[in-house]
């Protein structure tokens, strides 16, 4: 970065006032962001979620923040990049025939609000480069469900229970690779699981960028 870019970026940041996370995600690379990830098997669901980042990195937290709240693109390629090398990995040493990548839903309420899912976004830059396809609205919410962030293990199974509804029938012969952005107690994506199942699929990859 020369003296001029370096001169007018902190005149940026003093006029427009970007938030620490703003920032921290702003200098970010992707091959510090690589040295983070940390591939966790977590027994929540059948089959068990994927999980590739601690949330407890203080970057790992920027990235997510950015990108649920401000749908920060550099947030939403970072976090990509992390599936996108795990997904590369993946499909190279199995065979799982065609692949297709569901993200989960927002309730609609929330939707409207933000205008985006940021899950979806991270899926988009995730299999750029895979022969992946992406399923935006195969898996939407059945209801309203309340915000899982007060809530104990065991309220977070009771309010996702059935709060998912596939769209239309699902191929048994592909791979269902089922994204949300981080799984604490598995309880989002083990009802994805479910309404997937519902759905006629038998082979599900889930997947969480990040960890709590």
């Amino acid at each position: 970065m020369n003296v001029y870019t370096t001169v007018v970026q902190f005149v940026l940041d003093i006029l427009f006032a970007q938030s620490g996370d703003g920032k921290l995600v702003r200098d970010m690379q992707e091959d510090t962001l690589a040295q983070l990830i940390n591939v966790r098997t977590l027994p929540f669901s059948d089959p068990p979620v994927v999980a590739l980042l601690p949330f407890r990195a203080r970057s790992v937290k920027a990235l997510i923040h950015e990108a649920k709240y401000h749908n920060n693109r550099r947030a939403l390629l970072l976090l990509g990049s992390v599936l996108r090398e795990y997904v590369a990995e993946l499909t190279t040493e199995e065979s799982f025939g065609e692949v297709v990548a569901i993200p989960i839903p927002l309730a609609p309420k929330r939707y409207r609000e933000r205008g985006y899912n940021q899950v979806e976004e991270i899926l988009r830059y995730g299999i750029d480069e895979a022969e992946i396809t992406l399923k935006e609205n195969c898996l939407i919410r059945s209801r309203e469900t309340a915000s899982q962030t007060t809530l104990s293990k065991k309220e977070r199974l009771r309010n996702m229970r059935d709060a998912f509804l596939v769209t239309k029938a699902l191929d048994p012969r592909k791979t269902y690779l089922l994204c949300d952005d981080v799984c604490t107690t598995g309880a989002t994506l083990r009802a994805g699981i479910e309404a997937l199942k519902k759905a006629g699929a038998q082979h599900i990859l889930p997947i969480a960028i990040a960890y709590s």
